[in-house]
C-alpha cells in the first residue's frame, strides 16, 4: 500500500507493507476490576512482525492488548512504540536519515566480555556495599551501549541471581 509521511519536514510517498510472523514473543493475561464492568479479563500479546518500506525490511514487534471486548494494537521498532503504522514509518526514515539515532549493536561473542562466566569477582554495590560471586553470564545493553553482567551469590543457605551490573561497578578477585 503507499503512504505519505512526513520525514525531516518534508512529504514522501513510501511502499509499504507490515507482516506478522507467527512468533509469538510473551503473552500476558490477568483480570482488573472495572467500577463500571466489573472484572475484565485482559490479554496482550506481543508476536514478532516485519514493516517493509520500499523494499527494504525492518525488524518490529506488534503489540494486540484487549480487555473486554475493547483492543489497541500498537507497532514498535527500535524500543519505541506507535499507535500507527505511519508514525512507525516516519520514525524509521527519520532515523534511517539521521546516523546518530540508529542503534547498532555489535554482535555479542566472548572475546568482548571483560569477565568470564565462572569468575569469582566483588561487586560495589549503589548502597556502598560489596557482595561477591560468580559471573552468570552478561548482556548488552542498546540504550546504554554498556555490557551488562549477572551474578550468583549464596546468601542464607540459597543462591540468588543480581541482574544488570554495569562492568565499571565489579572488579575481579584473584
Amino acid at each position: 500500500m503507499r503512504k505519505t509521511v512526513v520525514v525531516n519536514g518534508e512529504r514522501r510517498q513510501v511502499e509499504f507493507e507490515y507482516r506478522i510472523i507467527d512468533r509469538l514473543i510473551s503473552r500476558q493475561k490477568c483480570k482488573r476490576y472495572d467500577k463500571r464492568w466489573g472484572w475484565i479479563e485482559v490479554d496482550t500479546c506481543y508476536h514478532e512482525a516485519v514493516a517493509v518500506i520500499d523494499g527494504v525490511e525492518y525488524p518490529s514487534t506488534r503489540r494486540w492488548h484487549t480487555e473486554g471486548g475493547r483492543y489497541s494494537e500498537q507497532f514498535s521498532y527500535n524500543g519505541h512504540f506507535f499507535d500507527s503504522h505511519k508514525k512507525m514509518i516516519e520514525k524509521i526514515l527519520a532515523s534511517a536519515n539521521d546516523k546518530e539515532n540508529t542503534c547498532t549493536v555489535p554482535a555479542p561473542n566472548d572475546t568482548e566480555a571483560k569477565f568470564r562466566q565462572g569468575q569469582w569477582v566483588r561487586v560495589r554495590r549503589k548502597n556502598g556495599t560489596i557482595t561477591e560471586g560468580t559471573i552468570r553470564d552478561w548482556d548488552y545493553n542498546c540504550c546504554t551501549f554498556e555490557r551488562e553482567y549477572s551474578l550468583d551469590q549464596q546468601k542464607d543457605g540459597r543462591q540468588w541471581t543480581m541482574i544488570g551490573i554495569p562492568e565499571a561497578n565489579i572488579e575481579a578477585v584473584q
